[in-house]
Order: C-alpha cells, then sequence, then structure tokens
C-alpha cells in the first residue's frame, strides 16, 4: 500500500475554472492522481479558500468556511440500466478524526499546491466553523 506522502506526491492539477456572476466570482481547482485521489479547492476572489475536499480510497475529508470539517464515503451506486452508476457520499455523523488526521498530512506533500495554499489546507483540516 503507498503511503500517504506518496499519495499527496501523486497529485497533478488538472483544472481551474474561474466562475462569477454580478455578485459573487470565485476560482474552482481540480488536482487528480491516477491513484484514485481527487482534490478540489473553491476560493473566492480575494484568494480565500471557501470550501475544499479530499477524496481518497474511498473516504472523503471536507472543509468549508460556514460548516467546518466534515467526513463520509464515497458510495458507488450501480445503475440499473448500462449507463454508469453515479457516487453517493455518506456523509459521518461526527466527522473522523483519523480521516482528517490523515487529509492533513497528506496536504502536507501536495507538491502541485503553492506553499501557502498548502499550508493552509493543512490547517483548514482542524479549523471549525
Amino acid at each position: 500500500m503507498l503511503s500517504l506522502k506518496e499519495l499527496g506526491k501523486s497529485l497533478v492539477e488538472v483544472s481551474v475554472e474561474h466562475l462569477s456572476s454580478s455578485d459573487f466570482a470565485f476560482e474552482h481547482r481540480w488536482f487528480h492522481s491516477d491513484k484514485e485521489i481527487d482534490l478540489y479547492i473553491w476560493k473566492d476572489e480575494k484568494g480565500v479558500i471557501l470550501k475544499q475536499q479530499l477524496c481518497f480510497l474511498g473516504l472523503i475529508a471536507e472543509w468549508s468556511l460556514i460548516e467546518g470539517p466534515k467526513t463520509g464515503e464515497l458510495d458507488e451506486q450501480e445503475s440499473s440500466s448500462n449507463v454508469a452508476g453515479s457516487v453517493i457520499i455518506k456523509y459521518h455523523p461526527e466527522p473522523s478524526v483519523q480521516i482528517l488526521e490523515q487529509a492533513v498530512e497528506m496536504s502536507g506533500y501536495i507538491e502541485a499546491l503553492n506553499p501557502k495554499d498548502r499550508s493552509l489546507c493543512e490547517s483548514n483540516w482542524k479549523r471549525k466553523p
């Protein structure tokens, strides 16, 4: 099994989107690894992280400015037709300390993030709203 260090280092940025309306603008960044890992980051126009979500090995660590940290598991729903099934996140009633600790550690190794964003991601997993 790969270490959290190897998993974090395997992420590369694949997409940056800048979205705006008359009231609000934000940036959405997506990092992906062929090792079944995805990191999504949403920032406002000032560069403040509004939300981050790390999906790894069937687990979810999520943090938002409003809700704080959440954890869960991915549940792939099978489709009755030939269409691919959908993925549903089943959130835990209380955040899993172990999953959040893994997210903190893995975030420290994501070289595709600049040092400031890497540090913010690490500290956000520990922050309450």
